[in-house]
């Protein structure tokens, strides 16, 4: 924890942090792995089924299989190396991004595998007028949905897991679930003013209902995390999700213009964040790493998009020494080792696992000595 800790802080700017597991020489399948094949789960295919939060029991379940393939007896070998092993999730995900559109009246529409919930809104806001009463209350019935589904989770997950905040839904991505995506689009240019003010609501929206979220789960976290220099920074407890998928798919001018101010003053109010970007968004880079208070700026492939990787000395130059999280493979990761081309001041996120513990052991030993030139 100490060497996460350290990186938050922006402490480690020549060094690098990783995550990677060990080969099983015996893997069996997990009791999760087991109850998907046994039950014929549609894990990838959307059908017509309820929400899965329409039954909490069935998702604690999930959840407790799942952890247990993770983190439990029947967990496969793994060295922690600089991942810290605390069991944390996210139940509220499963009402997906629409839920923002409803907690102001909005229509849902839903469509899930059997495994992960998804939704959508119909059009909130079709008329300008409209934002004179735009208001987020905290009595809204899918609010109070929201919240009881954590709070569930908090009286029967008995301090065995850690639970977060759905991440925060605001300016241009609140736009577009309350005005359609399309519509969001060309307001940007249509009508900035009014755009502006749904924005504002949109702002107000997700620092009361994250900080009303993390009301509830804030001494289980802490009991479950033990430790609280941790407790103060690590994502889904201290630091909010933060997201500027929206202006992905636009000029970085629009994210200066429009999105920058409201994700600065998220992060000031909320105490600091962690903000993933996509590989189709990676022109913002430079842009959000501008911002004052972020904790991590996550970089995400996409499929069918140039990966991070290969252009991430590239954006180190130009992000300062915000610290970077990144997913490459194995031997991109052990090459650039032993080169010394890694850049500092990242988590490396390895996929693929080494073969033995020895080498695992041998590994991290490089990895902490390692001092990047770069």
């Amino acid at each position: 924890m100490d060497r996460r800790i350290a990186f938050w802080q922006r402490q480690m700017r020549d060094r690098i942090l990783v995550s990677f597991g060990v080969r099983n020489p015996r893997p069996t399948p997990s009791r999760w792995q087991k109850h998907v094949e046994e039950k014929g789960l549609k894990v990838t295919c959307c059908y017509d089924r309820p929400p899965l939060f329409e039954c909490l029991e069935d998702l604690l379940r999930q959840y407790e299989m799942q952890i247990g393939a993770r983190f439990g007896p029947d967990a496969e070998r793994e060295l922690d190396s600089d991942a810290v092993g605390i069991p944390m999730f996210c139940p509220t995900v499963h009402f997906g991004e629409g839920i923002v559109g409803a907690f102001f009246g909005g229509e849902l529409i839903f469509s899930s595998t059997d495994t992960k919930t998804n939704s959508v809104c119909k059009p909130v806001v079709t008329d300008w007028a409209q934002l004179d009463s735009l208001r987020f209350e905290e009595s809204s019935p899918w609010v109070q949905r929201a919240l009881d589904c954590l709070r569930f989770f908090v009286a029967r997950g008995d301090k065995r897991f850690a639970l977060q905040p759905y991440c925060t839904i605001d300016a241009l991505n609140f736009a577009v679930v309350m005005r359609g995506d399309t519509q969001a689009f060309l307001d940007v240019k249509t009508s900035p003013r009014e755009l502006r003010r749904l924005m504002e609501a949109g702002l107000d929206q997700a620092v009361r209902f994250w900080k009303l979220q993390r009301e509830i789960i804030e001494e289980n976290n802490k009991r479950v995390i033990q430790h609280d220099a941790y407790a103060a920074l690590c994502p889904g407890h201290a630091g909010a999700g933060l997201s500027a998928d929206a202006y992905s798919l636009c000029h970085p001018s629009v994210y200066e213009e429009m999105g920058f101010e409201y994700t600065q003053r998220l992060i000031h109010a909320l105490g600091g964040g962690f903000l993933h970007t996509h590989s189709i968004g990676a022109h913002l880079v430079p842009l959000v790493a501008k911002l004052d208070g972020l904790t991590e700026l996550s970089l995400a492939d996409d499929p069918h998009c140039e990966r991070y990787f290969p252009k991430l000395r590239f954006l180190r130059e130009r992000t300062g020494d915000v610290p970077l999280t990144v997913i490459c493979t194995l031997a991109e990761f052990t090459t650039g080792l032993r080169d010394g081309t890694l850049p500092g001041g990242v988590s490396y996120g390895v996929q693929g696992a080494v073969d033995t513990m020895d080498d695992a052991k041998r590994l991290m030993e490089k990895v902490r000595a390692y001092r990047a030139t770069v």
